[in-house]
């Protein structure tokens, strides 16, 4: 179940426009984790919210590394217009205050500002583990 999963998710980002594999890698790898976050999240409420606020800091990450990737992929090719980076300039600030005022009514809500943070963190975790894992750390 899982390499399929993997596969049709992966087919999904190529058609998506993610046509680097370290990219689809790290992608998939944050989606599942913030699946996996908000599963233990539904499972675990009654007892705690900790995975709910670690569900919302993976979820932001890697909407966050979702529009970051296609940003570039679409810019770096073809170069780009001063419109295009007008519009990506104000995608990428309204992101920010989007993800600010998650992690604010989060932190009001009652949430755990270290699971929180532990869900930010992720990104660049994943990141890292996916890149060592790829490259058998050769630094390549």
């Amino acid at each position: 179940m899982i390499p399929r999963l993997k596969a049709e998710i992966d087919c999904f980002l190529l058609k998506k426009g993610f046509t680097e594999a370290p990219l689809r890698a790290i992608i998939f790898a944050q989606l599942t984790l913030s699946g996996l976050s908000l599963l233990a999240g539904l499972f675990m409420l009654w007892t705690s919210a900790w995975f709910i606020c670690f569900f919302i800091g993976t979820a932001l990450v890697s909407f966050n590394f979702w529009s970051m990737s296609s940003f570039l992929l679409k810019v770096l090719p073809g170069g780009f217009s001063g419109k295009l980076l007008h519009v990506q300039l104000c995608r990428f600030f309204g992101r920010i205050l989007l993800t600010g005022l998650v992690l604010a009514g989060a932190l009001l809500l009652g949430g755990s500002p270290w699971a929180l943070f532990l869900g930010l963190f992720s990104g660049l975790a994943l990141t890292g583990c996916v890149g060592f894992a790829r490259t058998g750390g050769s630094g390549y």
